[in-house]
């Protein structure tokens, strides 16, 4: 079971020609939904399945909006008031398997499937419904894959190699410069060690190559591309059985 808080906000810039007006859209929500795994040793100490599964959660926002710097002209119409609006957090079903060769190699393979599908349009409704313009999407289902590897170089240090292909749900006519957009590429590489006390240390490295997306969406022509990198350090312990 899942009990789910999100909260929005939205930052735009409002063109009156002469001035520059804003407006700060904020709001939260509270969603339930649920989730289920399995995993199976297939060959014992040697082969893997495992697969998990999270239903779609409904959230239904409720919030406002703030108006700055409006020109008169403009007051009546452009005045804070209450906003709302649903989001659906879409389903997700994960699938992998572990082969291990050997006692101190295992390589991994997941694939991980979206149902963007379910976000057609980003709809804030407001009091004021001649305001309502809803932000069409159209996103696609997409399966991203991720490859690992990790090798034990003695019973206390591991290293590890990965590689993630993640494709872009945006078509091109709906992409503008919120996430998700362009196809990822990632590299991955890190290193484990752990103490025979329980306590652990692991370092990672992400590069994140983003391989370019053509945006054919009015106001938001252009090519969206970049890279990123990402270091993560967890510390753990783990409690003798």
């Amino acid at each position: 079971f899942q009990a789910i808080r999100g909260t929005l906000f939205i930052q735009r810039a409002l063109n009156f020609i002469d001035t520059e007006g804003t407006v700060a859209l904020g709001g939260g929500a509270w969603g339930f939904g649920w989730n289920a795994g399995v995993q199976i040793e297939i060959v014992e100490k040697r082969l893997f399945f495992g697969g998990s599964y999270r239903g779609p959660v409904t959230m239904n926002f409720e919030g406002r909006a703030h108006f700055d710097k409006v020109p008169t002209e403009f007051g009546a119409r452009l005045k804070d008031q209450p906003i709302t609006g649903t989001v659906e957090l879409p389903t997700q079903a994960n699938f992998g398997l572990t082969v291990m060769p050997t006692d101190n190699l295992r390589i991994m393979l997941d694939a991980d499937y979206v149902e963007w599908s379910a976000f057609p349009e980003l709809a804030i409704k407001f009091e004021n419904p001649d305001l309502t313009v809803p932000l069409k999407k159209d996103w696609v289902d997409q399966m991203s894959v991720h490859l690992g590897g990790e090798f034990n170089v003695t019973k206390s240090v591991a290293v590890r190699l990965g590689f993630v292909y993640d494709p872009t749900p945006s078509p091109r006519y709906t992409l503008t410069p919120d996430l998700p957009d362009s196809t990822r590429i990632k590299i991955t590489a890190g290193v484990g060690w752990q103490h025979k006390s329980g306590i652990s240390v692991d370092v990672g490295y992400q590069f994140v190559a983003l391989t370019g997306a053509e945006s054919l969406a009015a106001g938001f022509e252009g090519t969206y591309s970049g890279t990123a990198q990402v270091v993560g350090l967890t510390l753990g312990y783990r409690m003798p059985v």
